[in-house]
């Protein structure tokens, strides 16, 4: 395969993973699923403008604000640097039966480059990532098995470097990702639930160096997240999820104030691994599951039993706004059978935005 040298020639590293050694047919099967034709007439449905269009502005509706100091939105002239190997090697989705073929994945770092001028990307930084991802790729020969079931593990950083990009740069994003597939369950290891210690020392070092730092979530399941409520450097971070093939754009869309973060939590980010009900049995045997916990699960669990609640850093329903609203006058009606709950909601802060 052949990579530029470049940065700004826009290959990402997850076009280095599609471009990688694939036998023949699959790669035919691969192209062809693509540019199938199955619009009235001959006209492309997938991956035409609209599709993906649609699939940037569903990313940004899905991600969670959970931390704001006032850093994000970013102000124009702003110079980040751009921090974890997942800020080019974006985990766009899941494995298994969930994966999804994309022509494309626009990466975090594309993301800001989509954002020159007025937002300003400290190089050294990304190269140094870059030259990292490369010399593993060498390593395996564009081997796709491993490609497909590896991440490329986090790499220690050059104390200089950090130094040399907190003085050249006003922003440090940090970017911390998962993978989630079928047979990936969370396990209580680090690398997995908790942060390794590569992923600690790199979140350590660089928010000690900078004086404002955001994290980006780049995660399909549920992971530790009291490193960001117990680290008052962290000035944002973002729960971006694994927002396909556009998620690198539509994370620099909300960080820059582009787009107005609207979603909430679809479940809870508990204290530790053990605070899930679930913990304590769930790999006891390996040929049956029994659901101990019931019915009591996420927010069931967390708001029922006593004392659960002070085991939960974000709560099911949470995520942040970049602007304030007031909520009014609910009411709930028992009507034909069917429960009616309805509310004001009036925005009271200076930009446009919506809640639920």
């Amino acid at each position: 395969m052949q990579i530029a040298n470049k940065l700004s020639g826009g290959n990402s590293m997850n076009i280095m993973r599609n471009s990688a050694k694939v036998a023949p047919e699959k790669w035919a099967r691969y192209k062809y699923n693509l540019t199938t034709n199955i619009g009235d007439d001959g006209k492309r449905l997938t991956g035409c403008k609209e599709h993906i269009a649609l699939s940037r502005k569903a990313a940004t509706e899905g991600m969670v604000l959970l931390e704001n100091n006032g850093t994000l939105p970013l102000k124009k002239n702003t110079t980040v640097s751009l921090f974890g190997i997942g800020s080019i090697d974006y985990v766009k989705g899941g494995g298994g039966s969930g994966m999804v073929y994309s022509d494309y994945v626009r990466n975090i770092y594309e993301g800001f480059m989509e954002k020159a001028p007025e937002i300003k990307i400290y190089e050294p930084v990304t190269k140094f990532y870059y030259n990292y991802a490369l010399s593993i790729l060498d390593q395996y020969e564009g081997n796709q098995v491993f490609l497909d079931q590896k991440l490329l593990p986090e790499t220690e950083l050059p104390q200089e470097l950090i130094t040399e990009a907190a003085k050249s740069s006003d922003v440090a994003i940090i970017t911390i990702r998962r993978f989630s597939g079928e047979d990936w369950d969370r396990s209580s290891e680090k690398g997995d639930f908790y942060l390794t210690d590569t992923e600690q020392k790199m979140v350590d070092d660089v928010t000690a160096a900078f004086p404002h730092s955001v994290v980006v979530l780049d995660i399909g399941g549920m992971i530790d997240v009291s490193w960001i409520k117990n680290n008052p450097k962290i000035d944002a971070a973002l729960l971006a999820w694994q927002a396909g093939q556009e998620g690198g754009l539509a994370i620099a869309d909300i960080i820059c104030g582009d787009v107005n973060p609207s979603g909430k939590l679809t479940d809870t980010f508990a204290k530790e691994f053990a605070d899930y009900p679930s913990a304590d049995t769930f790999n006891e045997s390996k040929d049956y599951v029994c659901y101990f916990e019931d019915i009591y699960v996420g927010y069931r669990y967390f708001e029922t039993i006593p004392n659960a609640a002070s085991r939960v850093n974000y709560p099911f329903g949470y995520g942040l706004s970049y602007t304030t609203f007031e909520i009014s006058k609910p009411e709930a009606m028992l009507k034909d059978n069917k429960i009616k709950i309805s509310v004001s909601v009036k925005n009271t802060g200076k930009v446009a935005g919506k809640t639920v």
